[in-house]
């Protein structure tokens, strides 16, 4: 899907802010460890989060900061799980005041050893192996998708050839998860050249590689 937040390979957009900070704010850790906590009880998945940001309204979403993004995602989640209303949080919002310390506040140590144990889990020993159908050193050629839903193949890839350089094994495809099926594919590293993606203009020898799934490749017809 090609929509406003695919910006990887877009001009216009001014040079990338280097920051090496992972939060700038206490909101930003509160907002991360609330989507955490939400996925442990499965209301909603990681690719459905994802694609809850792809959702929001273009000019909405260039106005937001990063972790605003993850905030509305979350809302949006909630509506539509049936979690929560718009009136609920709307009211909430309006009930909480400036004052910290008229917000609840509440320890649960169990759950923070399942918030610490969860990044610990490796989720590909979850996934029965499925056998892969490209080799290391295979030249494919990225598929075109111009439908609305769920994609990790950015557009700025698509119709580029590229060069299978490792196989990781086999992970769910996002693409399924979104759509409330489950899939699971062999997931490639492909290097392209900048040339094959941007044109003669970038260094012979730039190159990025992406990690993509089998289902978004196809044989290239040039060796």
């Amino acid at each position: 899907m090609k929509a406003i937040h695919d910006l990887g390979g877009m001009h216009g957009f001014g040079p990338i802010k280097m920051d090496s900070a992972q939060f700038h704010e206490r909101w930003e850790q509160e907002v991360f460890v609330i989507n955490k906590i939400i996925q442990l009880h499965g209301i909603y998945k990681v690719d459905e989060k994802r694609h809850a940001s792809e959702r929001i309204p273009p000019l909405r979403y260039l106005q937001l900061s990063y972790f605003e993004k993850w905030l509305d995602s979350i809302e949006m989640l909630l509506i539509e799980k049936g979690v929560l209303t718009k009136e609920d949080i709307d009211s909430r919002r309006e009930s909480l005041s400036l004052d910290a310390q008229q917000i609840e506040s509440k320890s649960d140590p169990n759950l923070t050893t399942k918030v610490l144990d969860s990044f610990k889990k490796d989720k590909l020993k979850e996934v029965e192996s499925v056998k892969n159908n490209f080799y290391v050193g295979d030249k494919v050629v990225v598929n075109p998708n111009n439908e609305f839903g769920h994609c990790r193949a950015p557009a700025y890839a698509q119709k580029s050839i590229g060069t299978i350089e490792k196989i990781f094994g086999t992970f769910p495809l996002p693409d399924a998860i979104v759509r409330g099926e489950y899939l699971a594919e062999p997931v490639y590293k492909v290097r392209f050249s900048a040339q094959e993606l941007w044109g003669n203009s970038y260094p012979e020898n730039d190159s990025i590689t992406l990690d993509l799934w089998e289902s978004y490749l196809s044989p290239s017809s040039i060796s």
